[in-house]
């Protein structure tokens, strides 16, 4: 659950809001992005997240996202009314070379700036498709037209260049294409000056942010067990996200950014600037300095109150915790797996380097081939089924054994639609993993569709496999609970 509003979310404290990114202080944005394509559902628009998480960095607040087709009157009605309520308004999209590429368009009749040909830019074009042997369209001449007064954005990765445009004091248009391979790197390069200029503007503020990754607890319990911590959050502000078998907890603060520092680094003091003075307002390095280490002290009570739950934060994926505890203990792992058809391999395989620790993996469906392939006894098939407790650990010592890994990690359920009994329900899923002190085995109901399950079952085996390398796997440890 996030916390909406300029209190508790951590990105609504800047003085920005309705009317207030224009020419008096403060500065906001909103985000436009522009295509049917995105709107059908075709395209997965990725761009408002990112655009909103770099803007964050710079402490640039973010209060609109809108997604508009491939309509001129609805593009046009959509950049005015973004226009009255943002100081800057970043248009994703729309700059191609065909008729239903129309941003370029738009905003010049919303600036009143006619559109004027760029002669270096045409020429770039020019080139960049007699480089590859072909002959520029028609089309891509509309490539090289920019509302009068724009600053070009280049695009080396592509033909449309995007371009910034000041329309009115202080008020700004931005226009990036589509792609994200050309517009992730014209934000990073090109338009990183204005964001400076533009965080400035913001109050000169940037949005720290550190998500610490949960696994193991659902996200009622993660707020029950941090309840005083989120009811008395003031600087440093929460938030949990619900993920596939996990919880992000989002920490945030905003702190101010030093003179010449850059928005997106850490913030420092410069060795040769006088000390504050007593009973003088703090230094921005001072505040700066005080907000991180508020926020690393709240991020520390958390790790405390949550303990091995809290496996990771920030990029750190759960396949790739596991796989850094088994390079820095030399061991190796191996997975026999049923009801999740190979997930578990696939995950523990997507870390680069995961050849120093990861052996084999077996996709066993049929029982047949849990006898042959992995040693499963035909008697323990038949009295409990394929879906027990006691067919997942002899899948997972079997795996084990026959690839002399030092863990062995197993799979079987029922992901349905079918198959399911009053006994076992559809959604009923073994986890097991085999070490050298023994084995361990976990029960698990997991609701909704085929994927779901599947999914599930694969995080709750790597979940599995991350507690026995981090508590130890004491020998007769058969335990078969966990989460219902």
């Amino acid at each position: 659950m996030d916390m909406d509003g300029p209190a508790r979310d951590g990105t609504g404290t800047g003085t920005g809001g309705a009317g207030a990114g224009g020419t008096g202080a403060g500065l906001n944005a909103e985000i436009v992005c522009v295509g049917t394509e995105l709107l059908l559902g075709e395209t997965l628009n990725t761009h408002a997240a990112f655009l909103s998480q770099r803007l964050a960095e710079y402490g640039i607040d973010v209060y609109h996202h809108v997604t508009v087709g491939d309509n001129p009157a609805r593009l046009e009605a959509a950049l005015r009314q973004a226009a009255g309520r943002a100081g800057v308004v970043i248009v994703t999209g729309g700059l191609g070379p065909t008729g239903d590429d129309l941003t370029r368009e738009a905003i010049a009749r919303v600036t009143g700036r006619p559109l004027v040909l760029d002669a270096g830019v045409l020429e770039g074009i020019e080139r960049y498709f007699a480089a590859r042997g072909r002959s520029m369209a028609p089309g891509n001449r509309k490539q090289a037209l920019f509302p009068a007064g724009s600053a070009i954005l280049p695009n080396p990765n592509g033909t449309a260049p995007g371009f910034v445009l000041e329309w009115e004091g202080g008020r700004w248009f931005v226009a990036l294409p589509g792609p994200p391979r050309e517009l992730r790197p014209m934000v990073d390069g090109p338009l990183v000056p204005y964001l400076e200029r533009w965080s400035r503007r913001a109050g000169g503020m940037r949005l720290v942010r550190r998500v610490l990754r949960v696994a193991g607890l659902g996200e009622s319990e993660v707020e029950h067990r941090l309840a005083d911590l989120f009811a008395r959050q003031q600087r440093v502000t929460l938030a949990t996200y619900a993920r596939d078998g996990e919880v992000h907890l989002r920490l945030a603060a905003k702190v101010p950014l030093p003179p010449g520092a850059e928005p997106g680094g850490a913030p420092g003091r410069d060795p040769g600037a006088p000390a504050a003075r007593a009973g003088a307002s703090p230094s921005p390095e001072a505040a700066a300095a005080s907000a991180l280490a508020e926020l690393e002290a709240v991020a520390a009570a958390i790790r405390q109150r949550l303990g091995i739950h809290v496996y990771g934060e920030d990029d750190q994926t759960l396949e790739a915790v596991v796989g850094e505890l088994l390079r820095r203990r030399a061991e190796t792992v191996a997975v026999a797996e049923s009801c999740t058809a190979g997930r578990v391999a696939d995950r523990l395989t997507a870390v680069p380097g995961s050849s120093a620790y990861f052996l084999a993996g077996v996709v066993a469906y049929a029982n047949a081939a849990k006898v042959l392939a992995l040693g499963v006894s035909p008697h323990d098939l038949a009295a409990h089924g394929a879906v027990s407790e006691v067919v997942a650990r002899a899948m997972a010592a079997g795996v084990r054994r026959m690839f002399g890994a030092h863990w062995g990690v197993a799979t079987t359920g029922i992901a349905g639609p079918g198959g399911g009994t009053p006994e076992k329900p559809v959604g009923t899923v073994y986890v097991a993993v085999a070490g050298p002190g023994g084995s361990r085995v976990e029960r698990h109901r997991f609701l909704g569709d085929r994927d779901t399950v599947k999914t599930r079952s694969a995080q709750a085996a790597l979940l599995l496999l991350y507690r026995a390398l981090v508590e130890g796997l004491e020998a007769g440890n058969a335990g078969a609970g966990g989460p219902a």
